[in-house]
């Protein structure tokens, strides 16, 4: 076995001239670690070595006393059949016999076996020969990652085997000022997805003007009630996923709530892979005003139904429900009172004081115990049953009832207070809407026209209709789109109230008038 070795590397005057920037810098102190390295990687580059190689070499100068004789090559001979030395075959093939006895093995820790065991070996080899060698015999990392990975490519290396053995959650959120909800008020917009790790179908899915526990309560009571229980629910770490009511909830149904890394999206990348697919209807509606839930519900619906449906290359052409279905591992199902009991109504409130809260206009005397760290004046999780009967969640195993408070009906007083005399104050919704900001609480102005229509929303929406048998014409398609994902004219006007015209309006057209005339 040979080695072609390039004239420069083997010449003396080479050797110096590519190193020759990098010992003046490493002479004069004048560059910081961050800068050198870029330098060494730079040079690597232009040379056609590696980066390793001119470390040795540095290091082979430095310790000789800075003799640049120390560059000189330690084997003799330039010619492309030149053998580095007599011991360097019999070298390689241990290593390659180890690496393939026990793949596990590093490259350093190959070296320290193979020099330990044959004391004549020691130095010859370095890390970057072995590795090349390596991996032109397939002996390196990836062909180990190939097969411990069994019939699986190594870029799906993470994937489960059956279904529902891993669901990636997360919560996308849309810009503000898309949504208006009955009183005429924009809100914002938040889609709950769970997306198989085997299958990449999106098995459950919640659109909702509110990031609350409900949101993804709903979504996972969903996905156990039709398709069955998952085994792990790989979450972020935001509040709605840290909550006890979820943490209940896969306790009481044997579920593993596994929270990824913060700042780690890497960590559940396939639903994050699902959200940049979701960005095609957000970069289609988000120039749009005065959307209805309702309309964006159905929208988001089709395009799920799209995705699953849709053949992906890395399930070798197959839809995901194709691969779901055709998966039969048996799964875990449970009773209805059972899924009702671990998902019931939650909501959060905080705790006055007087340690009370008020839950549906009732006010109920709370529990406050500092060793499950709950305390006045802090937020704490409740949940309602289908009787009405309210719980609050100290601990995963710990839930307890509390009873509403009795209160006393007291009588009133007969005189008038200063605020009697006062008039009225006005609604929220009979005031003017404001003419500025696009945030949430933004009321739309009636002249307010979304010049750009949706185009790939009626596209989702048109197909579905031909499938269906309910399109007839285009008119009546775009007059049955609109009435549907917009808000209507007449609530809008209703919850805005009767228009007030501003004084500087008033002004200026006294003014125009005066000026006419």
């Amino acid at each position: 076995m040979t080695i072609r070795k390039k004239k420069y590397i083997v010449d003396l005057d080479a050797r110096l001239r590519i190193l020759s920037a990098l010992i003046i810098a490493k002479n004069t102190g004048c560059t910081d670690g961050t800068t050198f390295t870029a330098m060494i990687k730079m040079a690597a580059a232009n040379a056609g070595c590696s980066v390793r190689t001119l470390q040795r070499w540095l290091e082979r100068y430095i310790n000789n006393g800075k003799d640049i004789q120390a560059l000189k090559p330690s084997y003799k001979g330039s010619e492309p059949k030149a053998k580095t030395n007599r011991l360097f075959d019999a070298a390689i093939k241990i290593v390659i016999a180890y690496r393939k006895e026990n793949m596990t093995l590093t490259v350093p820790q190959l070296l320290r076996v193979v020099e330990s065991e044959f004391p004549d070996f020691v130095g010859l080899l370095k890390r970057s020969t072995v590795q090349l060698y390596l991996k032109r015999n397939n002996c390196n990392r990836t062909q180990i990652k190939k097969d411990t990975c069994d019939y699986r490519e190594i870029y799906l290396r993470y994937r489960k085997k059956h279904v529902l053995d891993s669901v990636q959650c997360d919560v996308k959120e849309l810009p503000k000022g898309l949504i208006t909800d009955d009183s005429g008020i924009s809100c914002n917009a938040y889609i709950q997805l769970c997306v198989d790790n085997h299958s990449r179908k999106i098995i459950s899915f919640a659109v909702s003007t509110e990031q609350k526990v409900q949101l993804v309560t709903d979504s996972i009571k969903s996905l156990v009630c039709n398709l069955g229980i998952p085994k792990t629910l790989v979450l972020d770490n935001g509040s709605i996923y840290r909550s006890k009511i979820l943490a209940r909830a896969a306790y009481l149904l044997d579920m593993k709530l596994h929270y990824c890394r913060p700042y780690a999206a890497e960590s559940k990348g396939m639903v994050e892979r699902v959200n940049l697919d979701l960005n095609e209807i957000e970069n289609d509606i988000k120039h749009l005003k005065n959307i209805s839930i309702e309309g964006l519900r159905e929208i988001v619906e089709i395009w799920v139904n799209e995705h699953n449906n849709r053949s992906h290359s890395t399930l070798d052409n197959k839809t995901p429900n194709q691969v779901f279905d055709a998966d039969t591992f048996p799964r875990r199902f449970t009773t209805p009172d059972i899924i009702n009991t671990a998902f019931r109504i939650a909501t959060t409130r905080v705790i006055g004081k007087d340690g009370t809260v008020s839950i549906n206009n009732i006010s109920y005397k709370a529990i406050v115990d500092s060793s499950k760290g709950i305390y006045v004046n802090d937020s704490a999780e409740f949940m309602i049953d289908e009787k009405g009967i309210v719980y609050q969640v100290l601990d995963v195993k710990d839930i307890r009832v509390i009873e509403p408070l009795n209160l006393k009906s007291c009588p009133q007083p007969d005189y008038k207070t200063d605020s009697d005399n006062k008039a009225p104050a006005d609604n929220a919704c009979d005031k003017p809407a404001k003419t500025g900001g696009k945030g949430q609480g933004h009321k739309q102005r009636p002249d307010e026209v979304n010049t750009c229509p949706p185009r790939y929303c009626m596209a989702l929406s048109r197909d579905k209709a031909r499938r269906d048998g309910t399109y007839t014409t285009e008119d009546e398609f775009v007059r049955d789109f609109n009435s549907k994902f917009y808000k209507s004219t007449e609530s809008r006007n209703m919850a805005r109230g009767p228009e007030v015209a501003s004084p500087y309006a008033v002004q200026s057209k006294i003014n125009n008038d005066n000026n006419t005339l």
